[in-house]
């Protein structure tokens, strides 16, 4: 059974304006789930003659900034920190930090605002650190471009791979289009000299739109048409183009021997979408089961 409920959340965040959406993505969950909220604040590692020599300031350094984070959540709450939030101080770097805690405690849900860091050398890393947060996590992770979604989503979009299973995602945005009272919005793209009614995606597309309507879910599909061979590349314009309210994808196993690899499907939406990702990876699969449905589609 898939585990669609959020009762713990992780969400990064710095003491900047950043951070403040970050806070207010993450009450956006909560409101609908009534989740806990751990907001982690990681400073930087002192080097190691500081930390040998001078452990007197190293004790007052990380004193400082639990009193930094203390003062930042209680403003944003009005001066008093919620009994469903709680503070996490760690020393590091964000991607190695969030990695290692995820891998330790379950959490159903991290929040990464991509905005979260400025620094121009360290973007690049930064937004490969994104990724590699996607991939490891065994809960979904939310991704948004310092634009936090509203508390109505209105419409999900999910794209819809040929040589996919889409059991994972499509449990996902049933449970969400159920909390939030949303439509469903599938999309897939069709070389451009396939006819969509021949096409085994569209009978694929159609089984889902009918599963996603047995939940009593407006369910919409659009086809989209490429010349080339980058898919990926067609949804994640069109996510940028169709401003949906969220976009829900999965990471792992998007290639079918590939299975270490986020995919190109999920690295080009989290790199270039202006909207909401919500991304799964559902590392329960095995390469059989993906093989087994390959053979179905094909039928």
């Amino acid at each position: 059974m898939i585990n669609t409920t959020v009762n713990n959340i992780l969400v990064p965040l710095n003491l900047t304006a950043e951070g403040r959406n970050s806070i207010k993505q993450a009450m956006m969950i909560h409101e609908k789930f009534n989740a806990k909220i751990t907001f982690l604040y990681i400073i930087p590692m002192k080097n190691l003659l500081t930390r040998l020599f001078h452990p007197i300031g190293q004790i007052r350094y990380k004193h400082n900034a639990v009193r930094d984070l203390e003062e930042y959540v209680s403003e944003y709450y009005g001066g008093k920190i919620p009994e469903f939030v709680r503070l996490k101080v760690k020393r590091g770097t964000i991607v190695r930090i969030v990695i290692s805690l995820i891998s330790a405690i379950r959490y159903d849900l991290i929040i990464i605002n991509k905005k979260l860091e400025q620094r121009t050398c360290l973007l690049q890393n930064w937004e490969s650190g994104i990724k590699l947060i996607a991939g490891e996590a065994f809960c979904p992770v939310l991704i948004f471009n310092d634009i936090p979604t509203e508390s109505d989503i209105n419409e999900i979009l999910v794209p819809i791979e040929i040589n996919r299973r889409h059991k994972h995602n499509i449990v996902w945005a049933i449970e969400l289009a159920q909390r939030y009272n949303a439509d469903v919005h599938l999309v897939s793209v069709l070389n451009s000299k396939i006819r969509i009614e021949k096409s085994r995606i569209y009978r694929k597309v159609s089984r889902i739109k009918k599963w996603v309507a047995k939940s009593n879910i407006s369910c919409e599909v659009t086809f989209l048409r490429s010349s080339n061979n980058k898919p990926h590349q067609v949804i994640a314009e069109y996510i940028n183009q169709a401003k949906k309210d969220l976009a829900l994808i999965m990471t792992h196993q998007e290639a079918i021997l590939d299975i270490n690899s986020i995919g190109d499907m999920a690295s080009e939406v989290i790199t270039e979408s202006e909207q909401p990702v919500f991304v799964i990876t559902p590392k329960k699969e095995t390469l059989i089961t993906i093989l087994i449905d390959v053979l179905k589609t094909k039928k």
